[in-house]
């Protein structure tokens, strides 16, 4: 099973929580326009960019994604907007997907490359996802930058990311994030946990929700992606496209693929 697979219920709410969320939606929206054939968006979930690029161009989106559950969410957004025919969903490891014919245009948004937990993991998905593009076809992915200081002030401490309430019985469900992290191994645990209570507050039940995360280092993605044989475009440093610098929040990479 996919840790998204125990997410999806409450997916939406819980990643809206997140400030990067619209930002990173104008983002990818933004330069999917003009692109030729499909755009293919790698960690798709509930289809929250890939089904308003395809409302808002009219263009085929190829969504990939592990979990199950989640593509089935993606294909009722899908259905809700009257679109369902412009997306493509296939389960598949990003690591070893396939796609129909090379890609002008691949995305991995909202820090979906975090997923890839070791340094083979994330070679390997480059690898792949460079072998899928088409001659002169990008790579876009998103990162948060790492900050440290923040880690370990916040370590095992638990943050209320949002509240969902349930209208039909009236109850309240907390979610709240609780990071761990592994500084040597780049690596982190999110607790993510579920609390229902009723309108007084009375906890009725919790459930926790374990998901592995992962962290990389500017460096670290420049010399895969020159190893690999990606050429750097351009390294954005916030999703209003302003340069990477060292008090940049965001690493966000544009990797193109030789036109010849």
């Amino acid at each position: 099973m996919a840790e998204y697979d125990n997410l999806a219920d409450i997916y939406e709410s819980w990643s809206a929580a997140d400030p990067a969320a619209d930002l990173t939606l104008q983002f990818y929206v933004s330069i999917s326009h003009g692109i030729r054939g499909s755009v293919v968006e790698l960690g798709v979930g509930t289809g929250r960019i890939a089904v308003e690029i395809a409302a808002r161009y009219g263009r085929s989106v190829i969504g990939i994604d592990l979990s199950e559950v989640m593509l089935t969410e993606c294909r009722a957004r899908a259905r809700a907007r009257g679109i369902e025919h412009l997306i493509q969903l296939t389960k598949a490891d990003i690591r070893e997907f396939w796609l129909p014919e090379p890609a002008e245009l691949i995305i991995m948004p909202f820090r979906t490359f975090g997923h890839l937990l070791s340094v083979d993991d994330k070679l390997a998905a480059l690898r792949q996802i460079y072998s899928q593009l088409a001659p002169g076809g990008v790579f876009v992915f998103d990162h948060y930058v790492f900050n440290e200081n923040w880690a370990r002030n916040h370590n095992g401490v638990p943050r209320l990311m949002c509240t969902i309430h349930d209208r039909s019985t009236g109850n309240k469900e907390f979610v709240w994030d609780t990071y761990r992290y592994d500084f040597a191994a780049q690596l982190m645990e999110c607790i993510v946990t579920v609390e229902v209570a009723e309108a007084d507050g009375t906890i009725l039940r919790r459930q926790h929700r374990p998901l592995s995360f992962s962290w990389v280092e500017p460096d670290q993605v420049r010399s895969w992606a020159q190893e690999i044989g990606y050429e750097v475009r351009k390294l954005y440093g916030s999703f209003d496209k302003q340069p990477f610098n060292l008090s940049s929040t965001e690493q966000i990479w544009v990797l193109g693929r030789a036109s010849h």
